[in-house]
């Protein structure tokens, strides 16, 4: 099993051709000498940033903006149109209003993977053309699955979302244009990140990898043990992890030592499996988030031995 790793490019306006999100965020945009109500949210073009008021006010005529006065002004999060190109943040781009969810981008640099993490929708299309002419696909993900074992689970069997899905092998040409269409599934499109870059191969993934889940929800009890009443279950984010081995030819040590410097506290998108994404584990080991702990040990004179720990963002 191929085990790789694709550090993100920064994707920012000069990279966006076009976009289906029109506004850069639902919320209002924000002018000085405006009333506000606590709680209440704006955005900035200027920052891309989302901002909620901390008291009810009115701000003066001349009123510095929110990123500058952080005493009535609370950073929330990034905008809505360019939330998935930011990858330390949790907050997806979704389309609501029952159309495809529809990004072109020209990253100016060459790309053979793409990433779509987090996502939500019927499927996901990526088509990539170099002056005008298809060069790739258009290749289509589907997104909905159904787990069937037998007839019962043919008729009645929920369909489940997948989360993420990883395109390899795109033609690597700094001048492409990227295409990337997701179909909605009941009425909304959404993507948490959108990853391009080029795949780094670390080695060969060993079986038996240890899929971990850290459970942040809150357990309140009674003394005695019991659950206290009304507050006893707050339900929370459980963060997916991984922690397993792989096998690296020695060829390959020197790469993985820049790539543990080159990679510390930086989110990328970890693959396992990118050559077979039927197989049942593909999502188990397609991962994206930062290394947490990666040691090697030369075991002979052709292979050395990597151990990783990973955290998804």
């Amino acid at each position: 099993m191929s085990f790789r790793v694709i550090e993100p490019y920064v994707i920012g306006d000069a990279q966006i051709v076009s976009h289906s999100v029109a506004a850069l965020d639902p919320s209002k945009l924000w002018a000085a000498g405006q009333t506000w109500t606590k709680d209440e949210l704006c955005h900035r073009a200027e920052t891309k940033r989302v901002y909620k008021r901390v008291a009810a006010g009115t701000d003066a005529a001349n009123a510095e903006p929110p990123e500058k006065t952080s005493e009535i002004w609370q950073d929330t999060r990034a905008c809505n149109r360019t939330a998935a190109f930011v990858y330390t943040e949790s907050t997806p781009t979704t389309q609501k209003d029952g159309q495809p969810l529809r990004i072109k981008l020209q990253v100016g640099k060459r790309v053979d993977t793409l990433g779509l993490y987090g996502v939500v929708g019927h499927s996901a299309r990526v088509t990539v053309r170099q002056a005008g002419a298809v060069v790739f696909g258009p290749r289509t993900e589907g997104l909905l699955r159904r787990e069937v074992h037998g007839w019962f689970d043919w008729f009645t069997a929920p369909f489940l979302q997948r989360g993420a899905v990883a395109f390899v092998s795109l033609p690597p040409l700094s001048s492409a244009e990227i295409e990337i269409e997701i179909l909605p599934a009941s009425g909304m499109a959404s993507v948490g990140y959108v990853v391009c870059g080029r795949a780094a191969y670390l080695g060969d993934l060993r079986w038996r990898p240890n899929i971990v889940g850290t459970n942040f929800s809150r357990i309140e009890r009674e003394f005695d043990g019991s659950l206290r009443p009304g507050v006893s279950l707050v339900q929370r984010r459980t963060v997916p992890g991984f922690s397993g081995s792989f096998r690296v030819p020695a060829y390959n040590v020197d790469r993985l030592r820049r790539l543990r410097d080159q990679l510390n506290a930086v989110p990328a998108l970890w693959v396992g499996l990118a050559t077979q994404p039927n197989s049942p584990y593909y999502e188990s080991v397609l991962l994206f988030g930062v290394y947490r702990r990666l040691e090697y040990t030369p075991d002979n004179v052709h292979n050395a031995e990597a151990n990783i720990e990973i955290e998804e963002l």
